[in-house]
């Protein structure tokens, strides 16, 4: 994971694939707005994502806090919901006050 005062970069592990390889995964956020990860990711023209580990979100809130769950999506069908990670957009840090 890597992130910035805009972009976060959420990396996932790829989960058992019960004997069938993984084709997409579906990725849920909570859009900085609080609450469980379950709105579907519409940033993007797709919302399924090829089977890539990795994604970065871009244009976020400075200072913002977001969090990402993961499903992935094979032949035989869905995954869990991955466990909920929050990261927090970095902020550009305050001047010291003078002396």
């Amino acid at each position: 994971m890597s992130a910035d005062r805009t972009q976060i970069t959420v990396s996932w592990t790829e989960p058992n694939n019960r004997g069938s390889n993984i084709a997409n995964y579906k990725i849920y956020w909570d859009a900085g707005a609080g609450g469980l990860p379950r709105t579907l990711l519409t940033t993007t023209a797709n919302t399924v994502f090829n089977a890539s580990t990795n994604l970065l979100f871009q244009d976020l809130v400075d200072g913002g806090s977001y969090q990402f769950a993961v499903v992935a999506l094979n032949a035989i069908g869905a995954s869990d919901f991955s466990n909920a990670s929050t990261f927090i957009a970095a902020t550009v840090p305050f001047a010291p006050p003078s002396l």
